[in-house]
């Protein structure tokens, strides 16, 4: 997972490029490699197992980008208990378990420090509350 600085430098979409290069570049030397009997096997395989790694890649980076963008917005949270203003603890990492495999999602973590009510302030929003992920398409 890229760094708090490496992510503010390169949005999701310059990373996918960089990664789609890197995958394509990979693929065709792995082809060049075999013989040419064998060439659309071995691309075939690369392909499945690379493809879907470069996706888990993709949606771990789109997804933090627009947590990184709400959080943000919501630089001040309020406790919805007492209403105090709620401190800054540091980030921690949330993974989830989706049919692309393992995504690390950072995200702030608050608390209310008369309530010690904690608080990651992209939870809900983004629904990460559980660990798996439970597609809607199927």
């Amino acid at each position: 997972m890229p760094s708090r600085q490496e992510r503010s430098d390169k949005t999701a979409r310059e990373m996918f490029l960089e990664q789609a290069a890197a995958y394509f570049d990979d693929l065709k030397i792995t082809t060049e490699s075999v013989p040419t009997q064998h060439a659309f096997d071995t691309a075939e395989a690369f392909c499945l197992a690379q493809g879907r790694e470069l996706i888990r890649q993709s949606l771990e980076a789109i997804l933090q980008e627009q947590i990184d963008d709400h959080e943000k917005k919501k630089e001040t949270t309020l406790c919805p208990q007492c209403q105090q203003k709620k401190r800054h603890r540091g980030y921690r990492t949330k993974e989830r378990i989706s049919a692309l495999g393992s995504v690390q999602l950072e995200r702030r973590y608050d608390e209310c420090m008369p309530c010690k009510l904690p608080q990651h302030v992209a939870d809900a929003p983004f629904g990460l509350e559980s660990r798996y992920w439970r597609s809607q398409l199927c």
